[in-house]
């Protein structure tokens, strides 16, 4: 699901573990003469099914979740599954069950600053109500709500003194103006768009296919109809200042999803190692003293 990247350090949250990657190579080095960065897995913390969406980096350098089952941002902890740091006001404790699904994070200066819930909703499965026009962009910690009537908002970024988000119900990249919760369309997205990394002046946008009637009552059905489109996965880079797709990568055949995406600036070619493989096994590196 999320993941993040700072300072050579990725996070990636899976089902049941939120895994950090440190970047073996040091500065000028290469792997197999082409590699700039390769990623090894140092850790996992077991934290159980918390349906963690996006993952930001606290001023420490810890990860801060999206713990979405659980209706909270969570902490890691070395002896628990997690710690709850904050939920929306509107959620009255922290108890297992989706009741806003809350999915997505902006982090300003090292400190959670938005988040995104699908629906303002206080009962478990509440949110799926809320699919057409009932999502909103939060502030954190005071929980104002900063714009509403969104529908299935993701994935809120900061950027260029503006707010960035995918309003995935729709299938439109938008931006928000901070003072005034004001929304404009930037380029549209066909698929359900739910990943976003900003760079410079360009958004980074994952697209997913369906799963079975995923669309349906949703305006991106109606949108893709419109346009004669047909829902695709893959990743667009849109520049932000005049919403143009600058570059696209479409994948076809078995993978049908795509949930987040990270930019790693000055990296030109990284690889990563996965468990159980002959490279992670030979691959041992030493501090020197």
């Amino acid at each position: 699901m999320g993941l993040a990247w700072q300072g050579r350090r990725l996070y990636l949250a899976t089902q049941t573990q939120i895994w950090r990657f440190e970047d073996l190579l040091n500065p000028g080095e290469t792997g197999n003469t082409v590699h700039d960065a390769i990623l090894v897995p140092r850790n996992a913390h077991t934290t159980g099914d918390l349906d963690v969406h996006e993952i930001g980096i606290r001023q420490d350098g810890s990860p801060l979740l999206v713990a979405t089952r659980f209706n909270c941002l969570a902490a890691l902890d070395s002896r628990f599954s997690f710690e709850p740091i904050w939920r929306p006001p509107f959620v009255s404790e922290i108890s297992k069950g989706d009741r806003c699904h809350l999915n997505g994070l902006a982090m300003q200066n090292g400190m959670p600053h938005l988040v995104t819930v699908i629906g303002e909703s206080n009962v478990v499965d509440g949110w799926k109500s809320g699919r057409r026009a009932g999502g909103q962009l939060l502030s954190v910690p005071d929980g104002k709500v900063i714009a509403r009537d969104l529908s299935m908002p993701h994935s809120p970024r900061i950027a260029n003194s503006m707010y960035y988000l995918l309003e995935s119900g729709r299938g439109f990249l938008i931006s928000i103006e901070p003072g005034n919760g004001r929304k404009t369309d930037i380029a549209f997205c066909p698929g359900f768009a739910r990943g976003l990394a900003i760079h410079g002046d360009h958004a980074f946008v994952t697209l997913s296919k369906p799963r079975d009637d995923q669309f349906s009552g949703l305006s991106l059905d109606d949108e893709l109809t419109a346009r004669n489109e047909q829902a695709r996965c893959g990743v667009m880079v849109i520049d932000l200042r005049s919403g143009a797709l600058l570059e696209w990568i479409y994948f076809d055949g078995r993978i049908r999803e795509l949930f987040d995406i990270a930019v790693l600036p000055g990296v030109r070619c990284p690889t990563a190692l996965g468990p159980g493989t002959e490279e992670i096994r030979n691959n041992i590196r030493m501090r020197h003293r």
